[in-house]
């Protein structure tokens, strides 16, 4: 689906923004920041309590909104409220997502890391 740039209406998400935690999906850039701001992931998750925009998911492109292992991921930021910790896996986990490569997303299984 095509997806208009900035406040995208919840008439048109996929049902799994249908998360109590989702407040709005932005597309184009950040909400915090506006259409055409640039930011490095494919999306971001605004998961700080306290955050104006808490609960807001963000999209560089359109076409992302619609891989529901991304959206999954981006919804467990905002249940952990932390960044890739095993709480935040546990969470990904329980609402149906992956730790494992999917479309726009990396492994995120915990890694040994040598000493």
């Amino acid at each position: 689906m095509s997806y208009p740039k900035g406040k995208v209406a919840r008439s048109i998400l996929p049902h799994y923004f249908g998360h109590p935690l989702v407040k709005g999906v932005f597309h184009g850039g950040c909400i915090a920041r506006g259409k055409q701001s640039s930011f490095r992931a494919s999306a971001h998750a605004h998961g700080r309590e306290g955050d104006k925009f808490f609960g807001w998911i963000c999209y560089r492109a359109g076409w992302k909104i619609d891989l529901e292992m991304l959206a999954l991921h981006e919804i467990a930021h905002l249940i952990a409220g932390v960044g890739h910790t095993d709480e935040w896996r546990r969470a990904v986990i329980a609402i149906g997502g992956t730790l494992d490569p999917a479309p726009s997303l990396k492994s995120y299984q915990k890694r040994v890391r040598p000493r």
